[in-house]
């Protein structure tokens, strides 16, 4: 009769651990929301400044120092037009700089790869950490190769 009384206090204290488990569990569970609030106001973000950069500024005429001694400038306009250049199909003929075939098709590439990390962030639920550093690499990458592909059309004509 012991055995069984000692049993069944011990199939008790398993039921409330696994409750408090659950419990703590769904608790938890609660604060992943706000990490994708994060992650999709720091996309727009970023899209936001991509799309300012390469449509709007161009548009307004910012980027059109032709005698500026500026290399911050100057080479903000290349990597402007590089980019603007990617996909090679004229698009709108709006900037007032020296490339007139602008073409802001990056902006949709960059839209694209900030849906699929939101997208990967809400079905996964990846790391936060992950999430920025994979975004600061695709930023990285692109930079590097539009930068040579600007050095390339200068140069290579």
């Amino acid at each position: 009769m012991k055995k069984n009384k000692d049993n069944s206090k011990r199939k008790k204290r398993k039921k409330n651990n696994i409750n408090k488990n659950n419990y703590n569990n769904n608790k938890k569970k609660k604060k992943k929301s706000s990490t994708i609030v994060v992650v999709v106001v720091v996309a727009a973000v970023v899209v936001v400044v991509v799309v300012v950069v390469v449509v709007v500024l161009p548009i307004e005429g910012y980027f059109y120092k032709p005698n500026s001694t500026s290399k911050v400038l100057s080479g903000l306009d290349n990597l402007r037009a590089a980019t603007q250049r990617l996909a090679g199909i004229p698009w709108l003929n709006l900037s007032r700089s020296h490339y007139t075939d602008t073409d802001p098709t990056i902006v949709v590439v960059l839209v694209v790869v900030v849906v699929v990390v939101v997208v990967v962030v809400v079905v996964v639920e990846v790391v936060v950490v992950v999430v920025v550093v994979v975004v600061v690499v695709v930023v990285v990458v692109v930079v590097v190769v539009v930068v040579v592909l600007d050095y390339f059309y200068l140069y290579h004509q």
